[in-house]
């Protein structure tokens, strides 16, 4: 004897009706979510592989850096003012000329304004070429910037200098020892690698 299963009332196939009519049976409503398609204004290009960065030391500027600093400036003013005097000596033994002539207050005076200025420009010149001098070098400094800020820092020297040396000492206090002339040609000595 085969048993025949009824089937099943389609009125009552969405689960309603009855416990008595049978198990109930649901059925999942079917509802269309609308999908947005984003249409970007510009084309994407593809991003090229950005190079990793490389970590550079973070220079620490301490009283050491400092006590470089001002030898660098201590070698490279007695080497200029050495030259100076020597070519000085040359001049005056070649003509012939009395050291006494040179004791007047005035000459005095403007030939230590000539040998601040022949120091100055001496510095100058070799910071605009090598980017460091002769002490600087010794101790290990150069001048990471182009030939305007090098430039622009060695005009502000003067005022620094000038102003009691408050601009100099100014280097003292700020916290990367930065001098008047540093902080307006936005450019200081940094340590570099010796060869």
């Amino acid at each position: 004897m085969s048993k025949t299963v009824p089937k099943p009332n389609p009125e009552f196939s969405r689960g309603t009706g009855a416990v008595s009519a049978g198990p109930a049976t649901f059925v999942r409503p079917r509802v269309q979510v609308p999908v947005a398609t984003i249409k970007p204004s510009a084309p994407v290009a593809k991003a090229a592989a950005a190079p990793v960065p490389v970590l550079q030391p973070v220079p620490t500027y301490g009283f050491v850096y400092l006590l470089k600093r001002i030898m660098a400036y201590t070698i490279d003013s007695t080497v200029n003012l050495a030259l100076l005097a020597g070519g000085l000596i040359l001049a005056l033994w070649n003509q012939d000329v009395r050291v006494e002539s040179f004791m007047n207050p005035s000459v005095l005076f403007f030939g230590v304004i000539f040998g601040l200025i022949f120091n100055w420009a001496l510095i100058t010149a070799q910071e605009v070429i090598f980017s460091t001098s002769i002490g600087k070098r010794i101790f290990g400094l150069a001048l990471k910037g182009g030939t305007g800020a090098i430039l622009l820092r060695a005009f502000f020297f003067i005022p620094s200098l000038a102003f009691c040396g408050i601009g100099l000492a100014w280097g003292l206090f700020d916290h990367q020892r930065r001098c008047w002339h540093d902080l307006v040609g936005a450019i200081q000595p940094v340590e570099i690698a010796r060869l």
